[in-house]
């Protein structure tokens, strides 16, 4: 989902007066999916591969950390700041606390 603005305010704002009752299924934000699993023109193994490929390495961490500091800048290019930006921070810094310690879990568990 590159164009979040036009989902936003041609979809989300304009909802009530829309007479189909129709829902919207959106992908991630673009580029995401490459840096969760791998970069599908590049082959750069992303979070999921680096974890998959070499459990007692720290690197998946490293992108981990990466992939975090990029989706608070999606959020804050977004939501600017203020009451949403907050909103949009604790939802994803709970999804992402949540992700990595069931990686930790496992590479622990392994």
């Amino acid at each position: 989902m590159n164009d979040y603005l036009s989902v936003r305010d041609n979809i989300i704002k304009h909802s009530a007066t829309n007479l189909y009752h129709r829902v919207f299924v959106v992908s991630a934000y673009g580029g995401i999916t490459d840096q969760l699993l791998e970069h599908k023109k590049s082959g750069q193994p992303g979070v999921f591969g680096l974890f998959a490929s070499g459990m007692e390495d720290e690197s998946w961490s490293l992108k981990f950390e990466d992939l975090s500091s990029q989706l608070r800048q999606r959020n804050k290019d977004l939501f600017v700041e203020g009451e949403l930006l907050d909103k949009a921070n604790h939802f994803l810094d709970e999804r992402l606390q949540d992700a990595k310690q069931c990686l930790l879990d496992l590479q622990s568990l392994c």
